[in-house]
């Protein structure tokens, strides 16, 4: 079709309707170029444009020898040209004259920013070789050869100050002319202005170094730190390189220099930009000599001493200790060379030590380090705990347990849980780094700790600690968590069934007790778990009507003896029974329905109702029919009836039944068949 604005409107009406996304974005772009063509140069225009699209793709194909046929395929099925028209549009490809190869050469050439080869290609014909078009594109290349020689020029003749601005002139010229020649030999030759500053103190261990960045900053300057023993280094070959984190980094810590030499450290910068480029000179900081102190340190109090033991350096000739007690002056410490002990202290006082190595330098000369500095404080040996309860605490409804114990005079208490009994025995000593891992969560009240309930049976030893020695004391044991507050459920006849939470870390037992009013002594069962799941629950003997209260605990053993978890109790109130009874009145179609309530003991009810179902159905609860007539706030007893009276009108109900709402009252139904609603009464 002819690329008219008609054309171009139906196109865009039909590209309209394609779901948003990739395709619809593409087409409203071309849409919008189609039109800028068609206002600017008209349907000749947009057609001249249209074929020079529709030909590139066929002159690439066919100067990669592709055949007519395969041009012709592609025409049609690629590019959507009707089969006439692709037959004209590939016989005019392949019969259209051939370009001037010496051109196309200088033009890819130009493209691929190689106008020095093309300048020597163009040198190589005689001018009057080239057609005009070629001689003038030719002219022009030479033109920016020449340009971006005169920067390289510029930038060779610039002084070693400003090696930064003539790295970019070479990064211009280079922008215009790539294979320019002479541009990597004076990258190479440009100078790098060194590190400012480098200093090198000693810090702890190691020696900390930090230095101030190159002022070039062109090319990608990175660091390269050295380390040499005895003299300075004289190149950036000379000496042991250190890896730093980053080749950009500005500091570093040398944690394992060799100690008792002098030491120089130095830095040196180059373009990471162009890799064969020189070094700057080097920054050097020295010479500076490592003493190491003593590692490892152990401190391990005891009754009135403090033992200190240490790894020596090897080129140590000896240590000195110096004492610093809080209210007096320093003090000589006996030493070895692998610790000391020092007696005589008062406990519960804290000491201060200073331990200096000493060393002798190759000219003979003493030298002491700055020393490390560590306090102790001796202390008597642990005494255990004699007696330990854990029992539950008052007042905290989320469970937790108080540890009743007497604390020893000197120590800390800790409380360590085990699943089984304790591995040792009352009044062993360990070391502390013996203890089983972490202790329990404690909070120090006037009468022991506090910690929270364990989710298992647990028991739970008590281990005072002075220092690194700690000593066993008493345990008790725990049943775990509670079972929670049970749940007593009544279902009428002379049982009450006890239902509870179980956890599985609860122990395979539990205890019931429970006790009805006028008993002197409750009574006990215990239940297993499987006799539990069995009975859905358990099954107390409780008189019908008879309140009740009822405690649960779990039951666990360690080390043989039963173990009690915390009890959960709960109570059911005693139940007076009343009884009613229907009595009809009147002919059929216009009968009244009463209900008489009674009972043999005064029972306050807050609601009496008489309820018709909706339907067949037995109604279980008031929902289930219409209310036909109610009272509320009523008292039931000896001689004390209720009567609710109603007038059975049209209905699909064929069921009556009272309801009553009392926390000590169960109301029983008389036989079903006296509750129904005849076909004679519903009229």
């Amino acid at each position: 079709p002819p690329a008219d604005p008609p054309a171009v409107e139906a196109a865009a009406r039909r590209w309209g309707r394609l779901p948003h996304g990739a395709a619809h974005t593409a087409a409203q772009a071309v849409i919008a170029a189609v039109r800028g063509v068609l206002a600017e140069q008209g349907p000749e225009g947009l057609a001249r444009i249209l074929r020079h699209e529709l030909a590139a793709p066929l002159r690439t194909r066919h100067a990669a020898r592709a055949a007519p046929a395969t041009l012709l395929a592609h025409a049609v099925g690629e590019l959507g040209v009707a089969e006439d028209d692709a037959r004209r549009l590939v016989f005019a490809v392949l019969h259209e004259p051939a370009g001037d190869p010496v051109a196309e050469r200088l033009r890819r050439l130009a493209a691929d920013g190689r106008l020095a080869e093309a300048v020597a290609v163009a040198d190589r014909l005689p001018p009057d070789a080239l057609p005009d078009d070629v001689r003038a594109l030719a002219e022009r290349l030479r033109g920016r050869l020449a340009d971006a020689r005169a920067v390289l020029e510029q930038a060779r003749r610039l002084p070693p100050a400003e090696a930064d601005r003539a790295w970019d002139l070479l990064e211009q010229a280079e922008a215009a002319v790539r294979d320019l020649p002479g541009t990597d030999a004076v990258r190479r030759g440009l100078a790098v202005q060194p590190v400012p500053e480098l200093t090198a103190v000693r810090d702890g261990a190691g020696v900390a170094l930090r230095w101030r960045p190159s002022p070039s900053t062109a090319g990608e300057p990175e660091y390269v730190l050295l380390r040499a023993e005895r003299r300075a280094p004289r190149d950036a070959a000379d000496g042991t390189v250190l890896p730093l984190p980053s080749p950009r980094a500005t500091s570093y810590t040398d944690g394992a220099p060799p100690p008792c030499v002098p030491l120089y450290y130095a830095v040196a910068v180059r373009r990471a930009a162009e890799p064969a480029s020189g070094f700057s000179p080097l920054a050097v900081s020295g010479p500076l000599v490592h003493w190491p102190e003593v590692t490892g340190v152990r401190v391990e109090p005891g009754d009135g001493r403090i033992t200190v033991a240490w790894t020596c350096p090897d080129q140590a000739r000896s240590v000195e200790v110096v004492r610093v007690p809080p209210d007096a002056a320093e003090t000589r410490v006996a030493a070895r060379r692998d610790g000391f002990t020092d007696g005589g202290l008062a406990n519960g006082t804290t000491y201060g030590y200073r331990v200096g190595v000493v060393y002798r330098t190759d000219y003979g000369t003493t030298v002491r380090t700055p020393g490390v500095r560590l306090t102790a404080t001796p202390l008597p040996p642990p005494e255990p705990v004699a007696a330990l309860e854990i029992r539950p605490l008052d007042g905290h409804p989320d469970g937790r347990l108080l540890a009743r114990l007497d604390p020893p005079a000197g120590g800390e208490v800790r409380l360590y849980g085990f699943a089984g009994a304790p591995p040792w025995p009352a009044g062993t000593r360990l070391r502390t780094a013996d203890l089983p891992g972490p202790p329990l969560a404690v909070q120090h009240a006037s009468d022991g700790l506090v910690f929270a309930t364990p989710d298992r049976p647990t028991a739970v030893l008590a281990v005072t600690v002075a220092g690194d020695h700690a000593v066993v004391g008493a345990h008790d044991a725990t049943g775990g968590p509670a079972l929670g507050t049970p749940t007593l459920v009544r279902h009428g006849g002379a049982d009450v069934v006890v239902l509870f939470d179980w956890p599985p870390d609860g122990g395979d037992e539990a205890e019931v007790v429970w006790r009805t009013p006028g008993e002197a002594a409750g009574r006990r069962r215990t239940v297993t778990r499987a006799a539990y799941r069995r009975e859905a629950g358990v099954r107390l003997p409780v008189a019908d009507g008879a309140g009740v209260e009822v405690r649960v605990r779990a039951v666990a053993r360690l080390g043989g003896r039963p173990v009690y978890g915390r009890p959960g109790t709960a109570a059911l109130p005693a139940r007076t029974e009343a009884r009613y009874r229907l009595e009809r009145h009147g002919l059929p179609g216009r009968r009244t329905v009463t209900a008489v309530f009674t009972a043999r003991a005064a029972v306050r009810a807050e609601r009496l109702l008489l309820v018709r179902s909706h339907g067949p159905f037995w109604p279980l609860d008031p929902a289930d029919g219409d209310v036909l007539a109610e009272a509320a706030d009523v008292t039931l007893g000896p001689g004390k009836d209720v009567r609710l009276s109603a007038r059975l009108t049209r209905g699909p109900g064929t069921r009556l039944r009272c309801f009553a709402v009392g926390a000590a009252l169960v109301l029983r139904d008389p036989p079903q068949h006296t509750l129904g609603v005849t076909r004679r009464e519903r009229g």
